[in-house]
């Protein structure tokens, strides 16, 4: 082929940054050696994501969700870092619209170019030469080189996709760098300038410190003053522009949380409504920087809001609960749904459930699990054994439970990446009314971490198809999983369990369960208010 498209639905995810990164390298390993790789790159969430999300909310406002401009920066920095050299930006609406969701997609979109124009000579001619070893847990750097400079790219491994917003660096780091000599100059850039930073000669290389490391920055490192020289001055050519972006986007996300703050009882919110007022302050001297030409101090200022707005949507979810929600749910990707997220969690417990819809769960009798129309699928790949078996060990509950394994058919020939789920378990199809709410429940365990693939585990509903399958990786114990489902039409349900990864896994307990109409848990909570406590 003439290029490879790497595509993989990222946000509302439960996988970090390090996750993608395996993946793309994992894809990679498929390929011709010197074939050209892509990757693609999703600016609002999936569409059956915002299907869901109406579904849940119990409405028919079909209203999709931007990525935020730091995810977008996430997913192209990761891109880099595995040697994808081009990049394909994904939209399922128009980017014409004048509606406030388009613009904010708009403006992180030319923000991100305008980071890819500052890049572009490491993305053209340079090459990952290592990675530098950082202070802080968590958070590494990978080093180019194009000539005679080095350019570290921080990323934060830990980060995942379930919410819009979230990602932190802290204030203070410090990056060894091997093979960089001593009298390179040291630079911290951002997209309205260069600041020098401190560097010495220790151990491992050379040691470079910045008390602040904004989240897009970048180091570079270059015993050459013309490449210098050439950055800066594109850096003062787009100052004013990607001030002016950042501001926006700050603007547009501290209208949104104060529209959610007014849905809340005042009482024990003290502390966000002080957020909101502060990074209103904050907005106002914003605009007076940018209206006297100092973009550099208001590109920091919205930099800033954006970590105070953040702090503000962290007292949110806190109280909100949605850190422990207990089952997986779309409605926690965004601020402006997770009133509904609480309204919701706050019903699940009292609503009335059917009998389970799932013959067989208990995976007590295979031939009852043949007869009702289960049914058991293997892919061949290379080097690869699978199996799937009822089995005795130390089941849930009853007799046995359901056994997933998948091993290489030569130990002394490890394999480092499989390529598609080797084995897959699914249900016999179950008819589900449009408007209800789907509730899959039951218990895994993963007694050894899987290899091989980032995916695990999956359990996989045929409504959230295989982008917003629950994926386990390690589960020593047996634990339970919740997964909600709206159908947004009659449908045959089903359920499959894959294993995507080497190792064992164990299902039992699997039961598929109606809660009640969605319309009417709306309803019944439309009178309910968030409250910050």
């Amino acid at each position: 082929t003439d290029a490879i498209v790497l595509k993989r639905s990222l946000l509302g995810t439960d996988l970090t940054l390090r996750d993608y990164v395996t993946w793309l390298e994992q894809r990679q390993r498929l390929a011709r050696p010197g074939t050209p790789i892509w990757a693609a790159i999703e600016t609002e969430i999936s569409p059956l994501r915002t299907q869901q999300i109406a579904a849940l909310r119990g409405s028919q406002d079909f209203t999709s969700f931007p990525a935020a401009y730091d995810q977008l920066m996430a997913f192209a920095s990761a891109g880099m870092t595995t040697r994808c050299r081009d990049f394909v930006f994904l939209s399922h609406t128009s980017l014409a619209a004048d509606d406030a969701v388009t613009r904010q997609r708009v403006q992180n979109l030319e923000l991100l170019n305008l980071r890819l124009r500052l890049l572009s000579p490491w993305l053209a001619t340079g090459k990952v030469v290592g990675t530098a070893r950082c202070t802080q847990p968590g958070l590494s750097a990978v080093i180019f080189q194009a000539e005679r400079s080095h350019l570290l790219l921080p990323l934060v491994g830990s980060q995942n996709f379930r919410a819009q917003y979230g990602m932190q660096i802290p204030k203070s780091v410090s990056f060894v760098v091997p093979n960089v000599t001593e009298t390179a100059d040291v630079y911290l850039l951002t997209l309205t300038g260069a600041k020098r930073l401190r560097h010495k000669r220790t151990t491992g290389g050379l040691e470079v410190s910045a008390e602040m490391l904004p989240v897009d920055g970048v180091i570079l490192l270059t015993s050459d003053p013309q490449a210098f020289s050439q950055v800066s001055q594109y850096l003062r050519s787009i100052a004013g522009q990607a001030a002016k972006l950042r501001r926006d986007i700050a603007g547009e996300r501290l209208a949104e949380l104060a529209q959610l703050s007014k849905s809340m009882a005042l009482e024990g919110a003290q502390d966000l409504q002080q957020i909101l007022r502060r990074a209103d302050v904050e907005l106002a001297a914003c605009d007076k920087d940018l209206a006297t030409g100092f973009a550099d101090m208001a590109y920091h200022r919205a930099q800033a809001i954006e970590h105070l707005l953040s702090q503000g949507e962290y007292l949110v979810r806190q109280s909100d609960g949605s850190s422990a929600v207990g089952f997986d749910s779309p409605l926690i990707f965004s601020a402006s749904t997770l009133a509904d997220q609480r309204k919701l969690s706050a019903r699940l417990a009292s609503l009335p459930r059917t009998a389970s819809l799932l013959a067989g769960g208990d995976f007590e009798d295979l031939a009852l699990l043949i007869s009702l129309g289960w049914r058991h699928q293997q892919l061949s790949c290379d080097g690869i054994s699978s199996a799937v078996r009822l089995s005795p060990v130390s089941p849930f509950q009853g007799n046995n439970c359901l056994e997933l394994e998948v091993r290489p058919t030569n130990p002394q020939q490890p394999i480092a990446v499989i390529p598609t789920a080797p084995v897959w378990i699914t249900s016999a199809p179950m008819s589900v009314r449009q408007g209800s709410l789907v509730e899959i429940s039951g218990w895994v365990r993963v007694s050894e971490p899987l290899s091989g693939s980032v995916d695990g585990l999956q359990i996989i509903d045929s409504v959230g198809g295989p982008d917003m399958a629950l994926r386990i990786t390690t589960a020593p114990s047996w634990q339970p999983f919740h997964i909600l489902r709206g159908a947004t039409a009659d449908t045959n349900f089903t359920v499959s369990i894959a294993l995507s990864g080497l190792g064992k896994a164990q299902v039992d307990g699997l039961t598929v369960q109606i809660i009640e109409p969605l319309g009417d848990v709306a309803d019944q909570n439309a009178g309910a208010e968030l409250s910050v406590k």
